[in-house]
């Protein structure tokens, strides 16, 4: 009989609550979520494993070139020389690629194993964000983000 009323001011806010939680999409079972879950998962391991695997092939041919080029002239380690300045920045090691030197290929492929983990972090945040799963897609954009801005201001002199 004394059974607990419950005020409109809770039910005001349990139904804001639900409409905050789904964006008007009717609630997701967990099968579906976790197809989608496994979806994701498939493709970042496909991004990854084709990212190094192009990588590799790059590298190396990279590697054979130099050596086939530069592989005869005797080492010296008297004198350090560092990097040419032309292979310190992406536009120069593509230039350095495309007019066939082994050290800009090797550069390249270097740039492009990086590259991967970077084309992970966007593929889970393009994700996220369609899935408008909120807290995920922050913590993602704050580690994009980070990764942008190192980039950005490794190349900014």
């Amino acid at each position: 009989m004394n059974e607990p009323q419950t005020s409109d001011r809770t039910i005001v806010l349990t139904a804001a609550t639900d409409r905050l939680s789904s964006f008007g999409k009717p609630p997701v079972s967990l099968a579906e979520r976790k197809a989608a879950d496994r979806g994701l998962e498939i493709a970042v391991s496909y991004v990854l494993q084709w990212g190094m695997a192009i990588a590799s092939v790059i590298v190396l041919c990279g590697g054979a070139i130099y050596i086939w080029r530069h592989g005869s002239e005797p080492a010296s380690f008297r004198v350090f020389l560092g990097e040419p300045r032309e292979l310190c920045s992406p536009i120069g090691a593509l230039q350095a690629a495309w007019a066939g030197r082994g050290r800009g290929w090797i550069q390249v492929g270097i740039m492009l194993l990086i590259a991967t983990p970077i084309v992970r972090v966007a593929l889970s945040w393009i994700t996220f964000l369609r899935k408008q799963d909120w807290l995920y897609f922050a913590i993602t954009s704050i580690v994009f983000g980070s990764l942008i801005y190192s980039f950005a201001g490794a190349y900014s002199y």
